[in-house]
């Protein structure tokens, strides 16, 4: 019998899957998933904005996950979108 998945391999995948999202998405199809998460149109949006100074994304309980993804891509692969939500 095959044992179920834990919360943590769970929530280690959807990091994972994030950070993939992130990887190969435009900055238009970032926003709008930030704009989902959050449930506000992007121009109303205070989260998943860099602070060059903590070298991170600002963030919420709806977007922590989301906003680490952003960081780890942004600081690996992809440093152009450190203006995604300016």
């Amino acid at each position: 019998m095959k044992m179920p998945t834990t919360l943590k391999q769970v929530k280690h995948n959807h990091q994972l899957n994030l950070e993939h999202f992130v990887k190969k998405a435009c900055k238009k199809q970032l926003i709008t998933y930030s704009s989902i998460l959050h449930g506000q149109l992007p121009e109303h949006l205070e989260c998943n904005k860099w602070n060059d100074a903590q070298q991170l994304y600002s963030s919420c309980v709806q977007c922590k996950e989301y906003s680490l993804a952003l960081q780890t891509i942004t600081q690996t692969v992809r440093p152009e979108l450190k203006t995604l939500m300016i």
